[in-house]
Parts: C-alpha cells; structure tokens; sequence
C-alpha cells in the first residue's frame, strides 16, 4: 500500500484540477470535504493520507479523481 501524507497546499491543486477534468456537458457537481482533508485544508491539522467526501462521487467526477490522482502518483479511490 502506497503511503502519502496530503496538506492543503497539496490537496487545493489537486481538486483544482479535478473540478477541470469533467466535460461541459457534464451537469454541475458538488465536492463536499470532510474529515482530515478538511482539517489540512485549512491548516488545522498538518496533514492526511486521504481526501474524503461528505456525498459518494457521480461516476464522472469520481473518475475525474482517479484520473488526476494517477497523473500524481496517488492510489486510486
């Protein structure tokens, strides 16, 4: 198992580029942070290993995040 440790330095580029991902076709979705990436966000804690969401992933946003965690070296989900 792959072991990385995200802050929010690292973690806002990273959702940056997922938001980018989904075609204009695509109805509008919604990322709700929570847990330890929520804290490292915002500098409350130092940092995580995971990026969690409040709401499951539509199928395009959450291959959005594995398509953009691969180009980064992340494991997938």
């Amino acid at each position: 198992m792959i072991r990385v440790e995200l802050d929010g330095r690292t973690i806002r580029p990273l959702l940056g580029e997922v938001a980018g991902r989904p075609p204009r076709e695509v109805p509008q979705h919604l990322m709700v942070l929570a847990g330890g990436s929520l804290l490292a966000w915002h500098g409350l804690r130092e940092s995580t290993r995971d990026i969690d969401s409040r709401r499951p992933l539509d199928t395009e946003l959450a291959q959005a995040a594995d398509e953009v965690g691969a180009a980064h070296g992340l494991p997938a989900g």
